[in-house]
């Protein structure tokens, strides 16, 4: 139901005109349904998912190229470390060959974002592109 007007009447009475309407879209021409659901699927769906993944890379990358030079300084200062990774007698990260949590947990959360973006969006875009091409599409609603 929508309100289509609001009305005074006079003697302080207002008339509130109700219309049972449908919020659908008509369009006129047989490829205008499909390059609208097309822009829609590719500025809502398509470009974020693209940006998600170039910025969450850049970030892993920050952050490799940032554990990789502490790395680096602070062998720098430590040279002896042992075969197995880590200096003899030393339980300090500062020598380890090992994968850093930190590192771990950015790929990890990076992953899960963008991977959570695409199945939970990724069916809606999906079927609405399916229904704006396909005219023999098994869902067309009522």
């Amino acid at each position: 139901m929508q309100i289509e007007s609001i009305q005074p009447a006079g003697d302080g009475v207002t008339v509130v005109v109700v219309t049972d309407s449908d919020c659908r879209s008509e369009f006129q021409t047989y490829w205008a349904l499909p390059a609208y659901v097309t822009w829609v699927t590719l500025s809502i769906y398509v470009v974020p998912i693209i940006a998600l993944i170039l910025i969450y890379s850049h970030i892993c990358l920050a952050v490799w190229r940032s554990e990789r030079f502490n790395r680096a300084v602070s062998r720098a200062g430590r040279t002896s470390c042992s075969r197995g990774g880590r200096r003899s007698g030393d339980n300090s990260p500062h020598c380890s060959t090992t994968v850093s949590t930190a590192k771990l947990k950015t790929v990890k959360l990076t992953l899960v974002v963008v991977a959570s973006y695409i199945v939970c969006y990724g069916p809606f875009f999906i079927a609405q592109m399916w229904a704006a091409w396909d005219e023999y599409a098994p869902f067309e609603g009522t």
